[in-house]
């Protein structure tokens, strides 16, 4: 692809199409979205558009490769272009929504595992990163020669700010690392 785009790789393996019908739904699920209906024989679409006329082909994607694998997998590549993920409207909440959302639950495809995401620079470079890193947290927990062990609490599913407080208070106390709620 000539533009700024964004790449992910799946392993594939197909329901009831074949896996260049497979790639192509999931890309247009992937851009533009689509309705369509499952059926035995494999999958109708009601529209399997994913340019519109207004939008002059900004939003289409590009399948790159398919590779086939064993027991009916194949390795699925695909790219769509960065000016379908605003950083400024969503960013990371919508580019997780987009790689590894759908992709899972489609009528379909009867397994799919994320395996690479390759984001373009100025998607990126629209992020400062990490405030300390791993190499800061670290150094402030003074852990170099183990694996960090960290828990999530959800305080706003019921627990008061005393319950929070007891709840990490047994963490730490079981040797956790940090605790994030």
């Amino acid at each position: 692809m000539s533009r700024e785009s964004t790449t992910v790789t799946y392993l594939l393996t197909p329901k009831v199409e074949s896996i260049e019908r497979v790639a192509d739904l999931l890309l247009a699920e992937m851009t533009s979205g689509m309705q369509y209906i499952s059926t035995r024989k494999g999958v109708e679409m009601y529209k399997c558009e994913d340019r519109l006329p207004y939008i002059d082909g900004l939003v289409k994607g590009e399948i790159l490769s398919i590779q086939k694998k064993e027991n009916n997998s194949f390795l699925v590549k695909l790219s769509f272009p960065v000016t379908n993920l605003d950083p400024d409207l969503g960013g990371i909440s919508n580019l997780w929504a987009m790689v590894a959302g759908e992709v899972f639950s489609l009528y379909f495809i009867e397994k799919a595992k994320f395996l690479e995401l390759e984001l373009p620079p100025s998607f990126i470079n629209h992020y400062e990163g990490p405030q300390f890193g791993i190499d800061g947290i670290r150094e402030i927990l003074q852990v170099k020669d183990r694996p960090l062990m960290g828990a999530i609490i959800k305080p706003n599913l019921g627990l008061n700010p005393e319950r929070t407080a007891g709840v990490v208070s047994i963490l730490a106390k079981a040797g956790f690392d940090f605790v994030k709620d």
